[in-house]
């Protein structure tokens, strides 16, 4: 899949139903085991080892997802269930920025990100209305609200 988290292959097919892992991938689940274990540790060194390659993995996923070159047919990028899901370990992430020596640059870049993750959800040509894909839009925009003091997401959701 990879050599190092800035190589990694976005679109890799890891068997020949590939959505489960396409889904985790894009979910930036990695980062939100390494966001957990950055609040866990108490070492300075250790935190600035886990947040390190968080950020790797952010920085890499984002520059897949913003160049359509690389990103063009992917459905994971923006779909329901995987914006939805992304939005709580970027919730996470950011937190764990935040107990961490990060460049202010650095966290506003991840607030915006985050920041379009709701605007995305808020979007209601995005809103998958016939299953719980819904349900989790819903939530994730919900704890945004309450997080940002956004009450038009709030009351959206």
């Amino acid at each position: 899949m990879c050599k190092s988290f800035r190589a990694i292959d976005w679109n890799v097919a890891v068997s020949r139903q590939p959505n489960s892992y396409q889904l985790y991938l894009h979910t930036l689940n990695p980062i939100c085991i390494l966001s957990e274990a950055c609040l866990a540790e108490k070492e300075k060194e250790g935190k600035d080892f886990y947040i390190k390659k968080a950020m790797r993995l952010f920085d890499s996923w984002l520059n897949f997802a913003s160049t359509p070159g690389l990103s063009f047919g992917n459905i994971f990028i923006w779909g329901d269930h995987t914006v939805a899901g992304r939005t709580f370990v970027l919730l996470t992430f950011l937190i764990a920025l935040h107990k961490s020596a990060v460049p202010v640059e650095y966290l506003k870049k991840v607030y915006s990100v985050i920041m379009f993750h709701g605007e995305w959800l808020r979007n209601d040509y995005n809103y998958t209305p016939t299953n719980n894909h819904g349900i989790m839009q819903d939530r994730a925009l919900i704890f945004l609200g309450v997080l940002t003091g956004n009450d038009e997401w709030l009351n959206h959701a």
